[in-house]
C-alpha cells in the first residue's frame, strides 16, 4: 500500500463569501489541511477581517484552519507556508479565493508529486483563463518549510535563494485550476483594482532591483 502524501491548501481570503463557497468545494473533500488566512491586505481599504459570513462557513469544515491576519500581501502568504511547516506538511497548493479546481484525480497528483519531494521547489499547474485557453501557473509549493515569499507577492525567497516566480514551469499533472471574479460584487472589484494600483506602486521598485542585480 502507497504511503498517503498529505496536501494542503493556503488560502488567503477577505469578504468573498461567494468566491469561497465555489473555491472550496472544488477541493476540500480530496485534501488534508486548508489553511485560511482572513483578513485584508495592509494596502487595502475596508475592516480588519471578514465581516460577510465567510469565516463562518469555513468554521463548518473539519479540516480548516483559521487564523486573523492584516498586514502586506506577502506577508499574510507566508502565514500560510509557516502553517505548513508547523504541522509537516511537505506539499501545499496556492488556491485563492477566487480560483478553485476545475478536474482532478487526486492519485495521480499525489504519485507525481511524490517524485518531486526531492528539494524545496515550486511547481506549476494546468490553469485555465478562459473556457479553453490555459497556462502553467505557480500554485504548488513542495517542501514548504523551506519557501517564503520575499518583499512582494511573487518574489521568493527558496532555500536562501532570492527568485522572481519561477518561468518556464511545466504542469505537474493530475490536476487543473481555474478562476474569475463573477462572483463578486462591483464595489469589491473597485476594492480590488485601488489596492492593486497601490501594490504595484510598492512592489515595482523591488522587482526592478532584483531585475537590476540591486539591493532589495
Amino acid at each position: 500500500m502507497k504511503p498517503h502524501v498529505p496536501i494542503a491548501v493556503g488560502l488567503s481570503y477577505y469578504n468573498d463569501l461567494k468566491s469561497i463557497q465555489r473555491s472550496i468545494n472544488s477541493y476540500i473533500d480530496d485534501v488534508d489541511f486548508v489553511f485560511a488566512i482572513n483578513g485584508r491586505y495592509s494596502l487595502r481599504d475596508g475592516s480588519d477581517y471578514s465581516d460577510d459570513g465567510s469565516t463562518e462557513y469555513l468554521e463548518q469544515f473539519d479540516n480548516v484552519i483559521i487564523e486573523n491576519f492584516v498586514g502586506m500581501e506577502h506577508d499574510k502568504r507566508n502565514r500560510y507556508l509557516e502553517l505548513a511547516a508547523e504541522m509537516d506538511i511537505d506539499v501545499m497548493l496556492m488556491i485563492d479565493s477566487d480560483e478553485y479546481v476545475i478536474e482532478a484525480d487526486w492519485e495521480k497528483f499525489r504519485d507525481n508529486i511524490d517524485l518531486l519531494k526531492k528539494e524545496p521547489a515550486i511547481h506549476g499547474v494546468k490553469f485555465y483563463y478562459t473556457d479553453k485557453e490555459w497556462t502553467v501557473y505557480p500554485r504548488i509549493w513542495v517542501m514548504p518549510q523551506s519557501i517564503r515569499y520575499y518583499r512582494c507577492h511573487n518574489i521568493f525567497n527558496v532555500n536562501g535563494q532570492i527568485i522572481r516566480s519561477p518561468g518556464n514551469l511545466k504542469a505537474v499533472e493530475g490536476i487543473s485550476m481555474g478562476m474569475n471574479d463573477d462572483l463578486r460584487s462591483e464595489q469589491y472589484l473597485q476594492g480590488t483594482s485601488e489596492y492593486q494600483k497601490r501594490m504595484l506602486e510598492y512592489e515595482i521598485p523591488i522587482r526592478h532591483a532584483l531585475r537590476d542585480g540591486k539591493p532589495i
